[in-house]
């Protein structure tokens, strides 16, 4: 059985020796391979925001050379990729390596010492095609709440991977699944399968999307993410998080028109 951990890293040499250690602990122990991409996002460059990537590519070199790491992907900086495009890059590679189940792992989620235990729950309930993380989601600066999303698949089973498609959504290939989109019938998304929750009680890692002062990836400040959500997602109304400019803090409004906000 080969692992394949999938990464984007961005503006993050501070942090991610830190983030990438506990699976680089364990790739002689699950045949693990490491694919990572690194870039500014194309939308980040359009908005005008500075590339602050080189400390971060001159220690993933590094790290690359060592061979803690397997792969680095860099786009051409006159031609820089969305996120779901660089996550795209990552298909061909897991496929020449004959990954049989690939982890997606961003640069601001932190397993730690639970990267074991996550991989063992997963070796041990193999029916599933798909898993999903419950995050412990950092925001503000101290403030918690539980958030889920998609970090594992058998990515052999119904017809192998296909594509990546937007953000950090992508799709299954193959003409004989049984279930598709009919914009694109050869295709299978990859919430349409057999998919669990790994129990937070056993693997609940940190998440540091949201926060003010800790940030471990992407832009330097927090507006500039928000900004950069909600042209993508088409709007304000779909990014629920705003920053309060005069008052310095992040805010979020929520369904019924409070305002939540953290300091």
């Amino acid at each position: 059985m080969k692992i394949g951990i999938q990464v984007l890293a961005y503006n993050c040499s501070d942090t991610f020796e830190g983030l990438i250690k506990p699976w680089i602990d364990l790739k002689e122990k699950h045949n693990i391979k490491i694919w990572v991409g690194s870039g500014q996002f194309k939308l980040y460059n359009e908005l005008g925001y500075k590339n602050e990537n080189e400390s971060t590519i001159k220690l993933l070199q590094t790290m690359l050379d060592k061979g803690e790491i397997d792969y680095l992907f860099q786009p051409d900086p006159d031609n820089l990729l969305g996120d779901f495009e660089m996550r795209d890059k990552c298909i061909p590679w897991m496929r020449e390596n004959d990954i049989d189940l690939m982890i997606q792992v961003d640069a601001d989620e932190f397993y730690e010492d639970q990267a074991q235990v996550y991989l063992e729950f997963i070796l041990n309930n193999q029916d599933p095609d798909c898993y999903n993380t419950i995050f412990k989601n950092i925001i503000g600066k101290d403030q918690t709440e539980d958030w889920k999303r998609f970090s594992a698949a058998w990515i052999k089973r119904n017809g192998g991977i296909g594509h990546y498609y937007f953000d950090c959504h992508w799709s299954w290939s193959g003409p004989n699944n049984p279930l598709h989109n009919p914009d694109h019938p050869n295709t299978l998304e990859y919430r349409w399968v057999n998919t669990i929750d790994i129990p937070k009680e056993i693997c609940h890692p940190a998440h540091y999307t949201w926060t003010i002062d800790d940030n471990t990836t992407g832009p330097s400040h927090i507006k500039d993410k928000i900004k950069y959500q909600q042209i993508l997602y088409g709007g304000k109304q779909y990014c629920e998080y705003e920053w309060d400019e005069e008052n310095q803090q992040l805010i979020r409004k929520t369904g019924t028109g409070n305002v939540d906000i953290f300091v």
